[in-house]
């Protein structure tokens, strides 16, 4: 059998049975026994590999559509479109600087449309993140956009942290963090005054900042990618490919530019740490 199966038949081992019990394994061939234990997978979910494309299609940022379509001809392109969920063709409508269209396929055209550009995207069928070996950032495959820049921004409250033993003016110091919200504040606190790991990390150089707390979230924002980058050096390729994939293809770069094959040492650990803290903590508010 090829890997897909395997990993498909230990998901529905998980689901009937618990996982790969010891009570399970003599009623198994050894080389089933061998694969199975090979296929670090912790998902029970086997609806996951019976989604549609176009199901699929909607987790991706339309900044990546862009490419694809151009290449499409007209004939293809516009009825492509119209089929897209109205938010994502609105977004690549405003990329391509055309009109949404207002006639939309019959469903198995669009359907047809939808799979045929999902598998322009997703070459080699990847697989679902909840597949994949196992990981505490497993779960981040299947972050929306909002939730990734969210995390990105909270992770960026560190740097702001490093920068603040730098300013020495209290008034300025209370002008940074008049522009933080409610929660930003509450783990700014926490990083500040209870956490005891910290990196080292180039310097904001917020001494000449001009007053504008959304240039200040978006430096902060970029600081968080670039750690959620680092934290995700060493794993699954596939994993980093739903990721940057539910990000627009600015953001998406970042991250990229940030993620090396391997775990980088004294940094991707503790970077892994904090990611899964926040994690955590987005779990227990939902």
């Amino acid at each position: 059998m090829k890997q897909k199966a395997w990993i498909m038949l230990r998901v529905l081992i998980n689901r009937y049975y618990g996982g790969l019990s010891e009570e399970l394994r003599p009623a198994l061939p050894k080389k089933f026994t061998k694969e199975l234990k090979r296929c670090d997978v912790r998902s029970d979910d086997a609806s996951r590999a019976l989604a549609q494309p176009a199901d699929r299609l909607k987790r991706v940022h339309y900044s990546w559509l862009k490419g694809y379509l151009e290449k499409m001809p007209e004939e293809l392109r516009m009825p492509t479109i119209a089929s897209l969920p109205r938010e994502q063709a609105r977004g690549i409508c405003r990329i391509l600087g055309c009109a949404v269209p207002k006639r939309q396929p019959s469903p198995p055209m669009a359907q047809y449309l939808l799979q045929h550009l999902y598998s322009q995207i997703n070459q080699g069928e990847r697989l679902p993140a909840r597949y994949l070996p196992h990981s505490y950032l497993n779960r981040l495959g299947d972050y929306s956009k909002e939730e990734l820049v969210r995390l990105a921004s909270l992770l960026g409250l560190r740097d702001l942290v490093a920068e603040m033993r730098h300013i020495v003016k209290k008034t300025n110091q209370e002008a940074l963090l008049r522009c933080l919200d409610d929660e930003e504040r509450q783990f700014f606190n926490f990083y500040m005054y209870k956490e005891r790991v910290k990196l080292s990390v180039p310097r904001l150089q917020l001494e000449h900042w001009d007053g504008n707390c959304r240039n200040l979230k978006l430096k902060l924002q970029r600081r968080g990618l670039g750690r959620l980058g680092k934290a995700l050096s060493g794993q699954d390729k596939t994993l980093l490919w739903y990721i940057e994939h539910a990000l627009d293809t600015g953001r998406a770069k970042i991250v990229t530019n940030n993620c090396e094959k391997d775990p980088i040492p004294n940094v991707t650990p503790q970077l892994l740490r904090q990611v899964v803290g926040i994690m955590n903590y987005f779990e227990k508010q939902s």
